[in-house]
Protein backbone atom coordinates (compact mmCIF):
# COMPACT_ATOMS: atom_id res chain seq x y z
CA UNK A 1 0.00 0.00 0.00
CA UNK A 2 1.46 3.49 -1.49
CA UNK A 3 0.67 6.38 1.12
CA UNK A 4 0.91 9.91 -0.84
CA UNK A 5 0.27 13.31 1.08
CA UNK A 6 -3.58 14.21 0.98
CA UNK A 7 -5.04 17.17 -1.48
CA UNK A 8 -4.94 20.58 0.19
CA UNK A 9 -8.53 20.90 0.52
CA UNK A 10 -8.78 17.33 3.19
CA UNK A 11 -6.20 18.51 4.80
CA UNK A 12 -8.01 22.26 5.51
CA UNK A 13 -10.84 20.00 6.76
CA UNK A 14 -9.11 17.49 8.90
CA UNK A 15 -7.47 20.82 10.22
CA UNK A 16 -10.55 23.29 11.04
CA UNK A 17 -12.29 19.92 13.13
CA UNK A 18 -9.26 19.43 14.46
CA UNK A 19 -9.71 22.60 15.98
CA UNK A 20 -12.70 22.97 16.72
CA UNK A 21 -13.13 20.00 18.74
CA UNK A 22 -9.94 20.89 20.78
CA UNK A 23 -11.05 24.66 21.09
CA UNK A 24 -14.90 23.38 22.11
CA UNK A 25 -13.42 20.69 24.24
CA UNK A 26 -10.96 23.13 26.58
CA UNK A 27 -14.54 25.63 26.03
CA UNK A 28 -13.05 28.42 24.53
CA UNK A 29 -15.90 28.08 21.58
CA UNK A 30 -19.57 26.74 22.69
CA UNK A 31 -21.73 25.84 19.68
CA UNK A 32 -24.38 24.49 21.81
CA UNK A 33 -25.65 22.41 18.42
CA UNK A 34 -21.94 20.37 18.80
CA UNK A 35 -20.80 20.84 22.01
CA UNK A 36 -21.90 16.64 23.18
CA UNK A 37 -20.07 15.67 19.66
CA UNK A 38 -16.95 17.42 20.14
CA UNK A 39 -15.20 13.49 20.88
CA UNK A 40 -16.55 12.70 17.52
CA UNK A 41 -15.64 15.98 15.89
CA UNK A 42 -12.35 15.08 17.19
CA UNK A 43 -12.47 11.33 15.94
CA UNK A 44 -13.68 12.66 12.19
CA UNK A 45 -10.74 14.94 12.11
CA UNK A 46 -8.17 12.26 12.27
CA UNK A 47 -10.37 9.66 10.50
CA UNK A 48 -10.79 12.07 7.38
CA UNK A 49 -6.42 12.63 7.68
CA UNK A 50 -5.96 9.23 7.82
CA UNK A 51 -8.29 8.24 4.47
CA UNK A 52 -6.61 11.37 2.87
CA UNK A 53 -3.02 9.63 3.33
CA UNK A 54 -4.26 6.13 2.51
CA UNK A 55 -6.76 7.05 -0.24
CA UNK A 56 -4.87 8.04 -3.54
CA UNK A 57 -6.34 10.91 -4.95
CA UNK A 58 -7.94 12.04 -1.57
Amino acid sequence: MRRSAPKVITWLIALILGVGGILMHQNIVSIPVLDPYEFWIEVAAWGILALGTILPGA
